[in-house]
């Protein structure tokens, strides 16, 4: 079988993951821990591109954006902790903002236990500004939870406008990240009093960083009653939808952002590369996806999905067979940054007719990558590679589809026919889009987009994959 199932077991185990054995067998064994490459880069503070953001929001006039969705949030400040932050009361609310003046700082709004017991550890004032808060739960909420671990400047349960830290029982000595974290929540509230809800520290936020007038952005649109609340705060502000202002600012890249996806990309293209050369006709598309989502894991990354032979779900169960030719599309995150390969896998010799498919795709991205440059637009980049189809005589129907990735798989979806610009990274995808050939095919690399031409993020050397 194809990643036989036997060197399938294998594969897995020698990454350090395995299956689960049973009875005595699986108590016997003793698994070692997955080891993160060396290399891979871990990010301290904002992700974004602030010259960037600066002329984006000066183009389209705004003062500066107000932003509450977790990737937003994640984009702005580099913390990740939205989905924490929820499950431990989804009352709290968190907002990241940005001014377009460059020399003031990112600011953050979020209550004060939240900071304590996650940002705390890797944020300080040389990062993010943070404007704490403490909002108790109702009295309904209180009597649901053990409100009374979680103390303020005593030892009483917490108050409105308390910092939120963890009681000390003094039964033995605080070890480093406990002081680490009560000493930073307590030093951050010095420098601004913690506020007794999240509208008050929103509105210290925002005049500080001179929100409190002019049009600023926001991505609360679809809540009504936030969008009052905010609103309210500033009465000489006028808040505009943020939705192209976060899109045109995400298209060109930080340092920081280049090293995470140059590592995301080379990331994903090895893990998907490598599930796919452990195939062998009997596998199935599960198994395929889940070698690819542990190879991601040995990497430090996340796979999100891999699309097989067309079918992009695992209710496919799906067999391969000897001969057979099947395009995949495998996408996963590292540091919340999007890898995206694309091959054709063939499993064994392929068909003349799939060999001829396959090699139109790869001329029309060699002719696309060979005039890769700033200035190019994305309608350009489409005709570039229609014309090399053309010309080698192949009338194979291709979707050719630039798109940029980064934060998100596509980063702008909302901009049409974009320019561009040095710090871009972008795919081209080149899915054949035919039925009645004797399979599928695809071809995806990431690129980014340099002063004078491009760079390739992931390994190109086989555009397809013969197993």
């Amino acid at each position: 079988m194809t990643l036989d199932r036997r060197s399938l077991v294998s594969t897995l185990a020698a990454g350090g993951i395995g299956l689960a054995a049973s009875g005595a067998r699986a108590a016997a064994e003793t698994k070692s821990l997955l080891t993160v490459p060396a290399q891979a880069p871990y990010h301290v503070g904002p992700l974004v591109n602030r010259d960037r953001a600066t002329e984006v929001l000066e183009r389209l006039g705004l003062e500066g954006l107000i932003l509450a969705h977790p990737i937003n949030r994640y984009y702005l400040t580099g913390f990740d902790g939205g989905t924490f932050t929820a499950s431990i009361g989804g009352h709290n609310s968190v907002y990241a903002i940005i001014s377009k003046n460059r020399a003031l700082p990112v600011a953050m709004v979020m209550a004060s236990f939240p900071y304590y017991f996650q940002m705390a550890d890797v944020q300080d004032e040389r990062n993010v500004a943070i404007y704490q808060y403490t909002d108790p739960p109702p009295a309904a909420e209180k009597d649901l939870s053990n409100n009374s671990a979680i103390v303020g400047t005593g030892v009483a349960p917490l108050k409105a406008g308390d910092i939120g830290v963890l009681r000390d029982r003094k039964q033995e000595p605080l070890d480093r990240l406990e002081v680490d974290r009560d000493r930073h929540t307590r030093e951050q509230a010095k420098r601004r009093p913690v506020a007794t809800s999240a509208m008050q520290a929103l509105g210290k936020a925002m005049k500080d960083l001179g929100l409190d007038r002019g049009r600023v952005g926001t991505d609360v649109l679809q809540n009504a009653e936030e969008w009052a609340q905010i609103a309210a705060l500033a009465p000489r502000a006028q808040l505009a939808d943020a939705n192209d202002a976060t899109g045109l600012i995400r298209l060109v890249k930080s340092p920081a952002e280049i090293e995470l996806m140059r590592y995301a990309a080379r990331a994903n293209a090895e893990a998907a590369f490598l599930a796919c050369k452990a195939v062998r006709a009997g596998a199935t598309h599960r198994d395929l996806r889940s070698t690819f989502y542990a190879e991601c894991a040995q990497r430090g990354s996340k796979g999100v999905w891999m699309i097989v032979d067309r079918v992009h779900t695992d209710v496919v169960r799906g067999e391969f067979r000897n001969g057979q030719s099947f395009m995949i599309d495998a996408v996963s995150t590292f540091n919340g940054y999007h890898g995206d390969y694309g091959r054709t896998v063939f499993v064994g010799e392929p068909s003349k007719t799939m060999a001829r498919h396959t090699k139109g795709i790869e001329l029309a991205w060699a002719a696309v990558r060979e005039k890769l440059r700033p200035g190019l637009k994305f309608t350009q980049l489409q005709a570039i590679g229609q014309e090399a189809l053309t010309k080698g005589g192949f009338d194979t129907a291709v979707r050719i589809t630039p798109h940029s990735v980064g934060i998100l798989h596509t980063d702008a979806h909302n901009i049409a026919n974009l320019t561009l610009e040095k710090g871009m990274i972008i795919s081209v995808d080149f899915p054949v889009l035919e039925a009645g050939i004797g399979g599928s095919a695809h071809l995806e690399d990431l690129t980014l987009i340099t002063a004078d031409g491009h760079e390739l993020l992931n390994d190109t050397s086989s555009p397809q994959i013969l197993v």
